[in-house]
C-alpha cells in the first residue's frame, strides 16, 4: 500500500500519501481555471474530480497556452511530475509497487 493503509474504514496516510495529497491540493496554485471537487487517497490510486472554469481558462496563463484538447492531460502531468519530483526515491525504492504504476 504505497499511499497509505486503510484502517477501521479511514485512509491513514503514508509519506508518499501526504506528499499527493499536498502535490493534489497545490492545483489550482497553478491552474486559476481549475476548481477541485471532492477527492479520495486510496491505499494505491486517487479517485478526484475536478472542474475547469472555462470562464476562467483565458486568466489562467498556464492553461491559456494549451489548447481545450489537451487542458485536463496537462493539469494531470504537472500534478503527476510534481508529485514525482518531491518523492525521496529512497522510500520509492522500498515500495513494492513503482510509484509510476500507482499515478497511471
Amino acid at each position: 500500500h504505497i499511499f497509505g493503509e486503510l484502517i477501521d474504514e479511514q485512509i491513514h496516510l503514508s509519506y508518499l500519501g501526504s506528499i499527493i495529497e499536498k502535490e493534489w491540493l497545490s492545483i489550482p496554485n497553478r491552474f486559476v481555471s481549475v476548481e477541485l471537487s471532492t477527492f479520495q487517497i486510496m491505499p494505491n490510486h486517487l479517485h478526484a474530480i475536478i472542474h475547469i472554469k472555462k470562464n476562467k481558462v483565458q486568466e489562467d496563463i498556464t492553461a491559456f497556452k494549451y489548447s481545450k484538447h489537451t487542458l485536463f492531460g496537462n493539469i494531470i502531468g504537472s500534478f503527476k511530475s510534481l508529485a514525482l519530483c518531491s518523492v525521496d526515491f529512497a522510500v520509492v525504492h522500498t515500495q513494492s509497487v513503482s510509484v509510476f504504476t500507482a499515478l497511471k
